[in-house]
């Protein structure tokens, strides 16, 4: 398929998308549209309909066509935006349940999508659930497919059997795959995607909005979070699921050699199925007062937050099939 030079029209499937201007639920999902839109193509994403979803038809150049999954069944309102898994490490039954209708759904707003716009190509973000429907929109309307891989999808994949096959009959329909890591990469490739078509893109830093603080700037923000001038802020977060490893990051302060390295602070910011779970085993090792759970922190706070930092850690665990 030859484009001429124009600018591509793309669609794109999504299960997750910041519900609001601002908010942390998947916001590179939002950043690789986005930027791809200002780069001049045409960019349409379906994404499954949400009851905090509070977003325009067009926002920041980007067409967004939420559709309805379960109508009237707010139980199974669990399709995406980090609400299908436990911990990223298994299923919530009522995924299973919702699995159906959302799959269905998916594929025909999708299809709609592809029919009325006539892209290009269409882009499934994670391989599963995304992939198949994608797969089926893209192979009617005789289009090429793009997987674009982030984790999650993987990690299922390699651990249920029936997901994994699914998981390579998407990536044998594939034009090309996009992982986030060297190491998704090669495991995608355990899965059945071709290496030769798979190209790994690592997420990028807005450094113009992630930059040194001036002292006021830090100041402001460790008075806002209550630690005394002689405190160390040492800061720790994302979704509070296993693969973030910030269980291991509270073991690590209840050291004897963190506690003898002087007064500090651990503060943990995010949301997530582990949120009292982490807090327990807090308790449990005697930090309750050293360690902070900040919660949800919207977008524009985050630059403040990271400058203001003493320490960051990144305490990450790897995913092991």
């Amino acid at each position: 398929m030859s484009t001429e030079g124009r600018p591509l029209r793309i669609v794109m499937l999504t299960t997750s998308y910041p519900l609001y201007p601002g908010d942390t639920t998947a916001p590179f999902i939002e950043e690789l549209a986005a930027h791809i839109a200002a780069l001049g193509h045409e960019v349409q994403v379906a994404l499954p309909a949400h009851p905090l979803l509070r977003r325009g038809p067009r926002e920041r150049g980007v067409g967004l066509h939420p559709f309805r999954y379960a109508p009237g069944l707010r139980r199974l309102q669990v399709w995406g935006y980090a609400s299908s898994m436990t911990g990223d490490v298994g299923l919530k039954g009522s995924a299973y349940a919702a699995a159906p209708l959302a799959l269905v759904a998916s594929a025909v707003a999708t299809a709609r999508l592809v029919r009325r716009t006539r892209p290009d190509l269409v882009v499934a973000h994670w391989v599963i659930p995304n992939g198949p429907p994608a797969a089926l929109a893209a192979r009617l309307a005789g289009r090429p497919l793009v997987v674009s891989l982030h984790g999650s999808d993987v990690f299922l994949a390699e651990r249920k059997a029936l997901i994994g096959r699914q998981a390579g009959r998407v990536f044998r329909a594939a034009a090309a795959v996009t992982a986030c890591s060297p190491d998704l990469a090669a495991r995608a490739a355990g899965l059945g995607a071709d290496a030769a078509r798979t190209t790994t893109i690592p997420y990028g830093v807005d450094t113009a909005r992630f930059r040194p603080a001036t002292p006021d700037e830090r100041a402001a923000v460790r008075r806002e979070l209550g630690l005394r001038p002689d405190e160390r802020l040492v800061l720790a977060g994302g979704r509070l699921v296993h693969k973030k490893g910030l269980d291991v990051a509270i073991d690590a302060f209840a050291t004897d050699a963190v506690r003898a390295a002087g007064a500090a602070r651990l503060v943990i910011f995010g949301y997530g199925d582990l949120r009292e779970d982490l807090a327990g085993r807090a308790a449990r090792l005697g930090l309750a007062d050293r360690v902070l759970f900040a919660g949800r922190v919207e977008r524009d706070r985050l630059p403040g937050l990271f400058a203001a930092a003493d320490l960051f850690l990144l305490p990450s665990v790897h995913d092991h099939a």
